[in-house]
């Protein structure tokens, strides 16, 4: 998850980019931002142990509990105080490839990573709101806004409205116009 809102931070478990950190810029930041690099993974379906709905033995050892499943998503729940709960989004060989070559190569505490296109993280995230509106709605609405705001995104413009209304709602990119 890649949030600029800073208070989200939990110190000590999450990294904070901000314009005087050396990987800032070739992380396409363009505000100081919360990483947390634990929340959410973008999976080929060819990885996985099972069909979905099954979780790989190692994960319950751990103290991982299935929380929520659909055909694209997969929520890993846990009452440690150590790990936090883990969002899974399949998705087919093209869409990740797509999200791959378009991404950008950023390394952060020692480990490479892709960062999804602006347009991807947007998908994304409309796409969590579709399919699984009560407890994602308010947050990745706002990270949709912020976003926005921070990209300059002409929400109004033909580009976005398509992205929203292919991943989101009508009345999803109804409420980024006003809200934006």
């Amino acid at each position: 998850m890649i949030s600029s809102q800073l208070p989200q931070q939990i110190p000590g478990f999450d990294e904070v980019i901000t314009e005087q950190d050396s990987d800032f810029k070739s992380a396409g930041l363009k505000n100081p931002s919360v990483i947390r690099i634990f929340r959410i993974a973008i999976v080929d379906r060819n990885i996985l142990l099972g069909s979905i709905g099954k979780i790989d033995p190692s994960l319950k050892d751990e103290g991982y509990k299935e929380s929520y499943s659909q055909e694209v998503f997969s929520r890993l729940t846990t009452d440690t105080d150590y790990l936090l709960s883990l969002d899974f989004m399949f998705v087919d060989d093209q869409t990740l490839s797509k999200i791959i070559d378009r991404g950008t190569e950023t390394e952060i505490a020692g480990q490479k990573f892709i960062v999804p296109s602006l347009n991807h993280l947007i998908a994304l995230k409309l796409h969590a709101i579709k399919h699984n509106p009560e407890p994602r709605k308010e947050k990745d609405l706002w990270d949709i806004i912020e976003l926005a705001r921070a990209n300059e995104i002409e929400v109004g413009g033909e580009d976005f409205r398509q992205t929203a209304l292919k991943y989101g709602t009508p009345d999803l990119y109804r409420e980024i116009k006003e809200r934006v």
